[in-house]
């Protein structure tokens, strides 16, 4: 479902938004993020955006990491 459908259904639409660690390399930091998006996951939004902070040479590796992990729609 492309996200301007969620607004054309009569109820509020529930987001959130992920910004992950600009060193998703750094100990532990894959990991953290995971485990963010599995507690937001139970809340059952309609959709997550993670957002990269400018220029960081990090973000299509842990866009690549998250998508491998979090395949699909986030679990119910």
């Amino acid at each position: 479902m492309k996200t301007s459908e969620l607004f054309k259904r009569d109820r509020p639409v529930f987001s959130f938004e992920v910004y992950p660690p600009r060193n998703i390399e750094a100990a532990g930091a894959s990991k953290r993020v995971c485990a963010t998006m599995e507690v937001l996951s139970e809340v059952h939004p309609d959709f997550v955006s993670v957002t990269y902070r400018g220029s960081g040479a990090s973000a299509p590796q842990s866009d690549h990491r998250h998508r491998q992990n979090h395949q699909g729609p986030l679990p119910s």
